[in-house]
């Protein structure tokens, strides 16, 4: 998924998934399962509003 991730337009209001990204509402049971990939275009470069 990280390529798919990558090429997400950088002025994106709006971002539905059916993952969520690493850290935000991901877990089940005592793990994690979002995507780190994820989190870190959102974080980094697309910054949905």
């Amino acid at each position: 998924l990280e390529e798919k991730w990558k090429v997400l337009p950088a002025d994106l209001d709006v971002l539905i998934t059916h993952t969520p990204a690493l850290g935000y509402l991901d877990t089940f049971g005592s793990e994690r399962w979002g995507c780190r990939y994820l989190l870190n275009e959102i974080e980094t470069r697309v910054k949905p509003k």
